[in-house]
């Protein structure tokens, strides 16, 4: 039996268990801690936030470790499927967790309920204790693994030749968070995020209809992950069809570029209603194509609002940061591609997985400086 059958229990029961472990912000191993920690507990994605990993977790007080302290320890945390009488592991998140409300005197009933976030806590708390200068042809990538390693964190990003056009300078008291996805924006790739054992990652944003799916999940054939219903939600926000893209820095040539919905077949085009515009700023873009490609992207990004769903799927584990699902729904979806904003999923079995998804948006885009 391979893993996706053994995830939707395609050949009979699914048997997951999951396990907890102190570690430190680099992933090192520290202690285990028991099985019965946990009395209850789920982990979230979100995609659009700046700490895109948090967890909430009821822990059991009378068996937390000894010493055990939040703030000291983090906690990694597992999801083991069996599968052919082995349970193969699967790391869903890293996490520092926050102090606990309630100062108790543990006993066998007693529960504490902690709230964690994942390792980028890290980079949002880290800030510059004078103005931090890069200067002109520095190497993006290379500027946000010198920034990543100075603190200690795992990384793993792909190489890039870009370099800056000038001198970039932030300001005192600026989380080093901000200037990593400022820099990642800067040559249009996404916002950084680590994985499930805490590996800091990013990637070119490519728009989902030019991706290969991470997943297909469908109601026609084995193995079935989803869970009906299948609902859509329409949204009656304002989608621009224009995205306008600037270069304002005094310091460097003033530029400009749009990306325009003029699909005929669209129905949010401008050959189709209103112009509505949305303007962005991006003083850190490497040039004028990368401008362009930004703007390109957060025009599919915005039309996208327009159609969401929210998936129920039996729990898996292997769903990590910016994904897109194909999906084929009875009755509903062939195929069609949906860019996943985030997803929930509870540490007990017999619970469904929720993942909240927008279509990905797939009409011709004209880019203009």
């Amino acid at each position: 039996m391979a893993i996706p059958e053994a995830l939707a229990g395609t050949n009979g029961p699914i048997v997951i268990r999951f396990r907890f472990e102190q570690r430190t912000k680099s992933n090192g191993f520290v202690d285990f801690m028991p099985d019965s920690v946990l009395a209850s507990g789920q982990v979230e994605l979100d995609n659009d936030q700046a700490i895109p990993r948090t967890c909430d977790l009821v822990l059991r007080a009378a068996e937390l470790p000894s010493g055990f302290d939040p703030l000291r320890s983090l906690i990694a945390v597992f999801a083991e499927v069996l599968d052919d009488g082995a349970f193969v592991r699967f790391p869903i998140g890293l996490f520092r967790l926050t102090n606990p409300s309630d100062d108790i005197t543990p006993s066998p009933e007693d529960t504490i309920a902690f709230r964690g976030s994942d390792v980028t806590y890290f980079l949002q708390k880290d800030k510059q204790d004078g103005p931090f200068e890069l200067p002109a042809g520095t190497n993006y990538i290379e500027a946000v693994e010198s920034i990543l390693t100075t603190l200690g964190l795992v990384h793993d990003l792909p190489p890039l030749a870009g370099t800056t056009p000038i001198a970039f300078v932030w300001e005192q008291g600026t989380p080093s968070l901000t200037i990593v996805n400022q820099l990642l924006k800067g040559i249009d790739h996404f916002q950084i995020a680590p994985d499930g054992e805490g590996t800091f990652r990013t990637a070119p944003r490519v728009a989902p209809r030019g991706v290969a799916p991470d997943v297909l999940y469908t109601t026609e054939v084995e193995p079935r992950f989803l869970i009906p219903p299948f609902g859509e939600k329409q949204t009656e926000a304002t989608i621009p069809n224009i995205v306008l893209a600037s270069i304002q820095d005094p310091n460097r040539a003033a530029a400009f570029g749009s990306a325009e919905n003029a699909d005929p077949d669209s129905l949010l085009s401008t050959f189709r209603t209103e112009t509505t515009y949305a303007e962005i700023t991006m003083d850190r873009a490497a040039n004028v194509a990368t401008l362009l490609s930004i703007a390109e992207y957060e025009l599919l990004l915005a039309s996208g609002v327009s159609d969401n769903a929210i998936l129920r799927t039996v729990l898996d584990p292997r769903r990590t940061s910016n994904e897109v699902y194909r999906l084929t729904v009875e009755d509903d979806e062939v195929g069609t591609k949906w860019r996943v904003r985030g997803w929930t999923l509870p540490l007990r079995t017999g619970v469904p997985m929720r993942h909240n998804v927008q279509r990905a948006a797939d009409f011709i885009v004209t880019a203009s400086s």
